[in-house]
């Protein structure tokens, strides 16, 4: 009987330690390329962009996104300033290839392209870059 009970808490502890291990996932973020390619794809659907409109935003992103992960990879949490000025050159260089109208547009996606904060504790979300 002591034995049956020592097996079968040997088989919980085991099942609870597996599943707690397949729940991590993946937590590697997905690349620059992905991101880029992803933040595309969300523009797109709202609003219609030529080859060299998307070839544009595409640069824009991805020295966003390369600035940004440089600013991260620094070990302390980025400046505020300092990644608002970067949106803000992002921005400003999307705005020369887009039209008024246009641009206006992607000011309000843009908004929901911007990662949610974690509150603490929580898992992050999966990003939608």
């Amino acid at each position: 009987m002591k034995t049956q009970m020592k097996s079968l808490l040997v088989i919980i502890v085991m099942l609870i330690t597996t599943s707690a291990f397949a729940q991590q996932g993946n937590r590697n973020p997905p690349t620059i390329e992905k991101r880029v390619a992803n933040v595309i794809i969300k523009i797109e659907k709202k609003i219609e962009i030529n080859e060299s409109q998307k070839a544009a935003i595409n640069d824009a992103f991805t020295v966003f996104f390369t600035k940004a992960e440089n600013e991260r990879n620094k070990g302390e949490r980025p400046d505020k300033t300092v990644m608002e000025g970067l949106e803000k050159e992002r921005d400003d260089n999307v705005k020369q290839v887009l039209s008024q109208e246009k641009y206006e547009a992607y000011l309000k996606i843009s908004c929901q392209l911007r990662p949610r904060p974690q509150q603490q504790g929580q898992r992050p979300l999966k990003q939608s870059y």
